[in-house]
């Protein structure tokens, strides 16, 4: 178990926006860290990309989570949403879900750029494509993973010191 995930998508729920909502997450969150003896991680997802403020700013919320299926530039929109999150609540945030909206079939580019975005941005890990299914076995996608992976592996996060950096292109 890596995540207790108490909702997912909770804003698609009648009154999942709602304060009472927040109030039974909050709760939920304060029990079952109370008792967690192996203190696994805690959070919520949602279909809007923003998430919901009043709930991933609860102090037993451990990291935010993302459903990212835009209509244009997921690189551009996932590392705008994940910056923005991380300094929003000070802490990680993840992209539970991604894919392109206007075209279901995963293409390599999107499968790429999904992974990879969130790592460019110090998300809490490589985004999870939803069409998981269209990957199993085939060479073209899992050639990705394999790279992110072995990035992953050989990249001491933990004793590194990050600093932003900009580039620009003429292109």
């Amino acid at each position: 178990v890596m995540t207790w995930q108490f909702f997912n998508e909770m804003d698609l729920a009648i009154g999942g926006k709602s304060d009472a909502a927040a109030a039974w997450v909050a709760e939920l969150a304060s029990y079952v860290k109370s008792i967690d003896i192996h203190n696994h991680l805690v959070a919520n997802s949602y279909s809007f990309e923003p998430g919901l403020p009043a709930i991933d700013a609860l102090a037993n919320i451990s990291h935010t989570t993302t459903h990212m299926y835009p209509l244009a530039n997921l690189t551009a929109d996932a590392m705008y949403l994940l910056k923005f999150k991380t300094a929003a609540y000070n802490k990680p945030s993840y992209i539970g879900e991604f894919g392109r909206q206007t075209d279901p079939l995963l293409t390599p580019l999107v499968l790429h750029n999904g992974l990879w975005a969130a790592l460019a941005v110090r998300g809490a890990g490589a985004g999870a494509c939803w069409w998981w299914d269209d990957l199993i076995g085939n060479p073209t996608y899992m050639a990705e993973y394999t790279a992110v992976a072995t990035f992953m592996a050989n990249v001491p996060f933990h004793r590194l010191s990050w600093t932003q950096m900009t580039v620009s292109s003429s292109s």
